[in-house]
C-alpha cells in the first residue's frame, strides 16, 4: 500500500488557491498537514514564512514537535533553526504577538496582559453598582419604570443578566457603530415585519406536521372512533390561515378504544405534544399584534442599551487603565490593526507562504474575520464539521460549511475529500455509516452524510495480519429497568465492567498499532465514554469495587474544590482579625475553619468559644493574631506561606483525600496568587479576589496529568477528541441534554438582537422563541456530532449499554426532522434506529455482581458504639448549593405583598433566635422581647427533645465539599447524632411540601446516611404551628 492515498496527496500537493480539506475521523489529516509542511520546506519555502494555527497548546505543541522530527530526519539543519521562532500556535498567542508588535499604531504599550476573568468580573460588578446609584440618585423615571418591570425583591438578578448581554456582545464586530445605530436598525418596520415573517414560517412548518399526524391517525383507527375525530378536527384541518388555525386549534381527540395498539397509543400522544408547542407559538389573537408587541420594548431596550455603554465605555477605560485585556479583546484589536492600518496589513499579507489552520470547524466569527484580511488566496484550512462540538467556545460551523459548498463548485478555492478511515476495522466503520445516515443531514448535524461524509474502510491491515475471529460488531447491552433497587447509573457501570472482565478473561486478540501485532487485550486498551463527568465518582467507587484498574481523566475545576473555600477563608479570617470585625461572617468563617482538617475542633467547643466569646483563646485564634501582628507590611504571597506553615497545611491533606490532587491545587492557588501579588494586588484586595472566586459561577480549570498506567480510561466525549482506543464503552444515554440557556428571560442573540418578554401580557416574544427554535436546532446538530466524535473514537468495537427499548419505529431513510429536533437525549437518537440494529442487541436478564456493598469504602468509617466522633467534610451526589438556590421569575412567583415580606422577615428574624437557643441546657439568648420569650420557650421545651436528649447536637452544621467537578455547599439547621440514628431538623414558617424544599432535604439525607451509615430522619419545625413534623421524602 503506498503511503499515502491519492487524495491525501493531493492534499500535500495542491497549490496556487485557497484550499479545504474535509477529513473525516481517522483519515490521517495531521499527517497530511505535517507532510505538507515538509514539503513546503524541502522545496525552499522557509518554515517561519509558514504561519500555521490552532486551537490548544497542546495541539499547536504536538504540530511543532511533529515537524521539527520531520526536519530532522530530513536533516534541514537551517530549517530547524528558524522553527521555534515561527508562528505555529493558537489564534490567541498569534494575535497578541501581532498586537505586542504593532502596540504604538493602537497607541497602547506592547507590555499588555491578559486579564484576569475574575478581577474583570469584580470591576463590573463594582461599576454596574456605581451606575445604579447613578440612576437612584438622579431619581431618573426611565429607570424606575425599567426597573418596575425587571426586578422581585432587589436589582441583584438584573445586574446579572446585563452583565451577561454585555459579555456576549463582545463577539460583534464594531460594536459601538453596533450600539449607536441599535434602536434605529432593530426597530424598522423592514426589521420587524422579516422577525414575523420567519415566525409564521415556523408556525406553518408546526402546523403541516400536526396535521400530518392527525392523519396517519385517521389511517390507523377503526371506522366508529375515526368519525369521532374526524367530526372533532374537520375544522382544524381545514384552517389555512392564522386566524383560523388559531381558532380551530383547540381540538381534544377523545380517550381510544379499549385494546389500542402501542403505535396508535403514542401516535396519539405525539399529536398532543405537538398540539400543545403549537398552542404555545399563537398566543396573539392577530398577526399585527406581534409586530405590536415589539414596538412596545422599546423603551426597556432603551434603557438596557445605555445602561451597557455606560458599562462597556467603563470597562474599556480601566482596561486601558490596567494595559489589560480579554483574548477577545485582542483578537478585535488585531482585525483593527490589519482593518485601518495598511502597511501593518500588507507586512502580514507578504510575511506568509501559506497560512495553515487546523481543525477548521471550530474557528470563530472573528477570528474568520482576521484571517480575510490577510490572506490572498493562500489558506489551507483543514477540520471536519461532522466533529465541530465547541459552540460554548463560539465556534462556528456554518463557516466550514459555506466554504464547503463553494470551494466543491470551485467558488473561492477548493475541497478535497478525505474520506478513508484508517483507524478502524471494516464492521466499526459499517456501523457508523449505517447509524448517521439517517440522522445526519445539512438540516440538522451540518452535513449531508450520504453526500461525501460517510466514512470509507481504508485500513487493509485489519483484514490480513491483524485478521481475527472475535465478533467486532457494535454490540448493546441492554438492561431492564425494572429492578428499582439499583439506579440507572449503577447498573450501567457493573454492567461494563461485568463485560470487561469477560472481555480480559477471554483473551480476546487487539491490534497494536504501535508494535504492529496481534496481542492479547488489556485494562490499557479500553475507554469508557460519558457525556458529562457527574457520574465519574461512582465508576471509580464500583471499578475499584471489583478490583478493576481505573484512570479518570478529567480536568479539575479548581473552584469547585472544597479547599478554596478553606484557602479563602484563611485569607478572610486573618482581614476580619486585623480589621477588628467579629460579626456574622467571622463567625461563619471561625466555624468553617475550626470544624475543618486543619483544626478539627469539636462543634460544642467551637459554640462555647463564640458564645461565651472565648474564641480569643483558642490556638486558631492565636495563630491568626500573631500573624495578622504584620498585616498591613506582609506581602499576599508570604502571607500564604506563613498560613501554610502555620497550620501545617500540607501534611493535614492526608486526612481528606488525594494528596496528589490537593497538592496540585494549592499550586495552582499559589501561583494564583503570586500573579495577583505580581499586579500590585494588596492582601486585602487579594483576599476580595478569593471571596468573589467563591460566590461567582466562573469556572477556574486545573489540568492534572492524565495517567498511562495499565487502566481503563473514563472520560467525557469532549476529553476523548482527537484519542482513540480498541474497544470503546458508551454509556449514560439516558441523560438529558441540558437546555438551561433556553430558560433565560433576558438576553443578547447575534440574530435577533436584544430580547426581553413582553411586559404587559407577561410572556415571551416572538424574538425569544425563534431564538429557543434556533438553539434547538443547532443544539441537536452539536450533539448529532458529538456522538459521531464518540463512536469514532473506537478502532476495534463499539459497546452501548443502555435500557430496554419498547415501542421503536421502523426508519428507511433519514429520521423525520421533527422527530429529531424531539431528540432528548443520547438515547432518543438510538431508539429512532434501533430497528436498524436489532441484531446488535444482547439482553441481559442478570447483571453479574451487581451490589451497593461498593459504597462501603475505606472512606467511610462507621462510628464505634458509645462514641459519635464530629461529622467532617463529606462525600455527597447532589448538588446542594444548586438546590438551595431559587430562581424567582414572573412567570412562576410575581411580586410580593408588604404583607408577604414582613412574612418572610418575620421568619428569617424567628429563624436567628432558634439558632441562638442553647438546646441541650434550654438556656434562652439575652435580648428579646416577652413574646420571643415564650416562642422559644415553647420550642425548647417540646417532647421533641425529651425523646433525643441522648444525642449529640450540632446547630447550623455547614459543610463544603466538591464531586465530579461539582461545588457542594449545605447548611442544616439542626443535627442530631446517635449511635444508631440521626436526625436532621429544619425551620420552617410553616408545613411545606414544595418538591424542590422536598428534593433539598432529600439531599441532605443521602449525604448524611452515606457518611454514618445509619438511618437519618427528616424533621420540619414549623414556627407557626409550634411543632415538629417529620417530612416524608420524596
Amino acid at each position: 500500500m503506498p503511503k499515502f492515498t491519492e487524495e491525501q496527496q493531493r492534499a500535500i500537493d495542491l497549490e496556487g488557491e485557497n484550499i479545504l480539506v474535509s477529513a473525516g475521523a481517522g483519515s490521517g489529516k495531521t499527517a497530511v498537514l505535517s507532510e505538507r509542511v515538509l514539503r513546503k520546506v524541502m522545496g525552499g519555502v522557509p518554515v517561519n514564512q509558514l504561519l500555521i494555527l490552532t486551537f490548544t497548546k497542546k495541539a499547536a505543541s504536538e504540530m511543532k514537535e511533529r515537524i521539527r522530527k520531520k526536519l530532522r530526519k530530513a536533516n534541514l539543519h537551517r530549517q530547524l533553526e528558524l522553527l521555534d521562532s515561527s508562528f505555529i500556535t493558537t489564534f490567541d498567542a498569534y494575535s497578541m504577538a501581532i498586537v505586542k508588535k504593532y502596540a504604538d499604531n493602537l497607541n497602547i504599550s506592547s507590555n499588555l496582559e491578559v486579564m484576569d476573568d475574575v478581577i474583570l468580573s469584580l470591576k463590573e460588578d463594582e461599576i454596574i453598582d456605581e451606575i445604579f446609584e447613578e440612576y437612584y440618585d438622579e431619581k431618573d423615571s426611565h429607570f424606575y419604570k425599567f426597573l418596575d418591570a425587571f426586578t422581585f425583591k432587589d436589582d441583584k438578578e438584573i445586574k446579572t443578566k446585563i452583565k451577561k448581554i454585555s459579555s456576549s456582545l463582545d463577539l460583534v464586530l464594531d460594536l459601538d457603530e453596533y450600539l449607536d445605530s441599535y434602536l434605529d436598525s432593530y426597530y424598522k418596520e423592514e426589521n420587524l415585519n422579516s422577525y414575523l415573517k420567519e415566525y409564521l414560517k415556523l408556525i406553518t412548518e408546526k402546523d403541516n406536521y400536526l396535521k400530518k399526524l392527525i392523519n396517519d391517525f385517521l389511517g390507523m383507527i377503526d371506522d366508529k372512533y375515526y368519525n369521532k375525530v374526524a367530526e372533532l378536527t374537520n375544522n382544524y384541518l381545514a384552517s389555512t390561515c392564522y386566524s383560523k388555525i388559531k381558532e380551530n386549534l383547540n381540538f381534544k381527540i377523545p380517550n381510544l378504544p379499549k385494546g389500542s395498539e402501542e403505535d396508535v397509543k403514542n401516535l396519539k400522544k405525539e399529536i398532543n405534544n405537538k398540539q400543545s408547542e403549537l398552542l404555545d407559538l399563537m398566543v396573539y389573537e392577530k398577526e399585527e399584534d406581534y409586530i405590536t408587541s415589539l414596538k412596545n420594548t422599546y423603551p426597556y431596550v432603551s434603557m438596557l442599551l445605555e445602561i451597557i455603554k455606560k458599562l462597556r465605555a467603563r470597562i474599556w477605560e480601566y482596561k486601558t487603565k490596567e494595559n489589560a485585556y480579554t483574548f477577545l479583546d485582542i483578537e478585535k484589536l488585531a482585525i483593527k490593526l490589519v482593518k485601518e492600518f495598511e502597511e501593518v496589513r500588507k507586512e502580514l499579507k507578504n510575511s506568509y507562504q501559506e497560512i495553515l489552520i487546523d481543525e477548521y470547524q471550530d474557528t470563530n466569527d472573528i477570528q474568520e474575520t482576521f484571517i480575510s484580511y490577510i490572506a490572498k488566496n493562500n489558506v489551507y484550512m483543514v477540520g471536519d464539521i461532522k466533529q465541530s462540538i465547541y459552540r460554548f467556545r463560539n465556534a462556528n460551523p456554518m463557516l466550514f460549511q459555506e466554504k464547503y459548498d463553494n470551494y466543491k463548485v470551485h467558488n473561492g478555492g477548493t475541497v478535497i475529500d478525505l474520506s478513508k478511515n484508517f483507524r478502524s476495522r471494516r464492521e466499526v466503520i459499517d456501523t457508523i455509516n449505517d447509524l448517521f445516515c439517517h440522522i445526519m443531514d445539512q438540516e440538522i448535524g451540518g452535513a449531508n452524510y450520504l453526500d461525501g461524509h460517510a466514512m470509507i474502510f481504508g485500513n487493509l491491515t485489519y483484514e490480513n495480519a491483524a485478521k481475527v475471529e472475535d465478533n467486532c460488531d457494535m454490540e448493546i447491552l441492554s438492561y431492564s429497568m425494572e429492578d428499582k433497587e439499583y439506579e440507572t447509573r449503577e447498573k450501567e457501570a457493573f454492567l461494563i465492567a461485568s463485560d470487561i472482565k469477560k472481555q480480559i478473561a477471554s483473551k480476546r486478540l487487539v491490534f497494536d498499532k504501535d508494535k504492529e501485532i496481534l496481542r492479547e487485550v488489556d485494562y490499557q486498551d479500553i475507554a469508557i465514554l460519558l457525556d458529562r463527568s457527574t457520574d465519574f465518582t461512582l465508576y471509580k467507587q464500583i471499578f475499584e469495587y471489583l478490583k478493576i484498574p481505573i484512570t479518570l481523566w478529567q480536568s479539575e475545576n479548581a473552584k469547585a474544590a472544597y479547599d478554596l473555600e478553606i484557602v479563602k477563608n484563611l485569607f478572610l479570617l486573618g482581614k476580619k482579625i486585623y480589621l477588628h470585625e467579629f460579626d456574622t461572617t467571622f463567625k461563619l468563617v471561625y466555624t468553617s475553619l475550626a470544624r475543618s482538617f486543619l483544626y478539627s475542633m469539636e462543634d460544642a467547643l467551637i459554640y462555647h468559644d463564640l458564645m461565651d466569646n472565648k474564641y480569643q483563646e483558642s490556638k486558631l485564634y492565636q495563630d491568626f493574631k500573631e500573624l495578622v501582628s504584620d498585616y498591613e507590611t506582609l506581602s499576599p504571597i508570604t502571607y500564604f506561606n506563613k498560613i501554610l506553615e502555620i497550620t501545617d497545611y500540607t501534611n493535614k491533606l492526608t486526612k481528606i483525600g488525594t494528596v496528589a490532587t490537593y497538592r496540585a491545587r494549592i499550586e495552582y492557588f499559589y501561583k494564583m496568587i503570586s500573579n495577583l501579588e505580581k499586579k500590585n494586588k494588596t492582601l486585602l484586595e487579594v483576599t476580595d479576589y478569593l471571596e468573589s472566586l467563591c460566590n461567582t459561577d466562573l469556572e477556574v480549570k486545573l489540568s492534572l496529568s492524565k495517567s498511562d498506567s495499565n487502566s481503563v480510561k473514563v472520560m467525557t466525549i469532549h476529553t476523548s477528541k482527537g484519542l482513540e482506543y480498541p474497544l470503546c464503552y458508551f454509556a449514560g444515554f439516558s441523560k438529558k441534554f441540558n437546555d438551561s440557556d433556553n430558560k433565560e428571560t433576558i438576553f443578547f442573540d447575534r440574530n435577533y438582537g436584544i430580547v426581553i418578554p413582553d411586559i404587559e401580557k407577561d410572556c415571551d416574544l416572538i424574538t425569544k422563541k425563534l431564538v429557543v427554535s434556533k438553539n434547538r436546532q443547532e443544539d441537536i446538530s452539536e450533539k448529532i456530532r458529538l456522538f459521531y466524535v464518540a463512536l469514532t473514537r473506537a478502532r476495534e468495537k463499539i459497546i452501548i449499554v443502555m435500557p430496554e427499548q419498547e415501542d421503536v419505529k421502523e426508519v428507511e431513510d433519514i429520521v423525520d426532522k421533527e422527530e429529531r429536533l424531539n431528540y432528548h437525549s443520547f438515547m432518543d437518537m438510538m431508539k429512532s434506529v434501533l430497528l436498524k440494529f436489532s441484531n446488535n442487541i444482547t439482553n441481559v436478564k442478570e447483571i453479574e455482581n451487581i451490589s451497593k456493598d461498593y459504597l462501603n469504602r475505606k472512606e467511610i468509617v462507621k462510628e464505634a458504639k458509645g462514641e459519635i466522633k464530629p461529622l467532617s467534610f463529606i462525600d455527597s451526589n447532589y448538588s446542594l448549593e444548586e438546590e438551595k438556590t431559587l430562581h424567582f421569575s414572573k412567570e412562576t412567583v410575581g411580586k410580593k405583598t408588604i404583607k408577604e415580606i414582613e412574612f418572610m422577615e418575620y421568619g428569617s428574624h424567628t429563624h436567628e433566635l432558634l439558632e441562638r437557643c442553647d438546646i441541650k441546657n434550654k438556656v434562652l439568648p439575652t435580648n428579646i422581647t416577652l413574646k420571643e420569650e415564650k416562642l422559644l420557650s415553647d420550642f425548647l421545651n417540646q417532647d421533641f427533645f425529651k425523646v433525643y436528649s441522648h444525642m449529640k447536637i450540632y446547630k447550623e452544621y455547614e459543610f463544603f465539599d466538591y464531586e465530579n467537578n461539582t461545588r457542594l455547599h449545605g447548611k442544616i439547621d439542626l443535627l442530631l447524632v446517635g449511635n444508631d440514628k440521626a436526625i436532621i431538623v429544619d425551620y420552617k414558617l410553616q408545613n411545606t411540601q414544595d418538591k424542590a424544599y422536598l428534593k433539598q432535604l432529600n439531599g441532605y439525607k443521602k449525604v448524611i446516611e452515606k457518611k454514618l451509615d445509619i438511618p437519618v430522619t427528616c424533621y420540619l419545625y414549623s414556627i407557626i404551628d409550634e411543632k415538629f413534623i417529620e417530612v416524608s421524602m420524596i
